[in-house]
């Protein structure tokens, strides 16, 4: 590849700002996807094809989420106002020599947190066993929850329920999310059906942590829109 010679100096410089965007985004776009399937079918060949393909699509994911794409596109400009041929292989080869170790990090990466989320998902599975195949020990529990990632568990008519009210109410071991908390108290509960209170303000369990509750507890689970519990003026009645 090669810039145009004899032209203004503005006009050249404006030329080799467009041939480094461009072969920074055939870089990007073509060779990295290559390097990434490359690096993963080689080390991780024991994954599924489809398998493979999520790690390489995160681990893409996870480049583009820096500098990368500037910082290449800055290497192939300077080389380029030195230069005036540009042969893509050899300048990957030679002179992105930190990218391509950075794309291995962002692979060994993907495959780890890959590996988590499979064993976590199964781990959900089997809690979602349990809860199903348990014979229930309760009608109805409330769940509220309160600042700090704390909760409290009561019966229909308000009574305090929990293997271990003490860790309930302190919010449980410090090295777990509110969510894996609110499930292994539950769990143990068995639980015909759960309402869950999340009240206005300050309080640790969100969205994806919701999400989570419910895979185990699917139709048991009922989210309450808002009532006088999660306004804090009375104690879980009987419903």
């Amino acid at each position: 590849m090669a810039c145009p010679a004899g032209e203004a100096p503005e006009a050249e410089a404006r030329v080799r700002a467009a041939l480094a965007e461009g072969v920074c985004e055939f870089i990007l776009d073509g060779c990295q996807e290559r390097l990434l399937h490359r690096l993963v079918t080689s080390r991780y060949s024991y994954f599924t094809p489809p398998e493979q393909a999520e790690i390489v699509a995160a681990a893409g994911r996870q480049l583009l989420a820096g500098e990368r794409r500037e910082r290449i596109r800055m290497r192939i400009l300077q080389y380029l106002e030195r230069q005036n041929t540009l042969i893509v292989e050899g300048f990957l080869t030679f002179r992105l020599q930190d990218l391509v170790a950075e794309a291995e990090v962002a692979v060994d990466g993907s495959v780890d947190t890959f590996l988590l989320q499979r064993e976590y998902q199964e781990f959900i599975q089997l809690l979602r066993h349990f809860v199903e195949t348990l014979p229930p020990r309760h009608d109805l529990v409330h769940a509220v929850m309160q600042p700090g990632g704390a909760f409290r568990l009561t019966d229909a008519d308000g009574h305090a329920l929990s293997r271990d009210a003490a860790e309930v109410e302190a919010g449980g071991p410090a090295d777990l999310a509110p969510e894996d908390r609110v499930i292994s108290a539950l769990v143990t509960l068995a639980p015909r059906r759960v309402v869950l209170h999340r009240p206005a303000g300050e309080h640790a369990l969100g969205e994806e942590g919701l999400a989570t509750v419910r895979e185990v507890f699917g139709g048991r689970l009922h989210l309450c829109g808002g009532c006088r519990i999660c306004r804090g003026e009375a104690e879980p009645a009987r419903g």
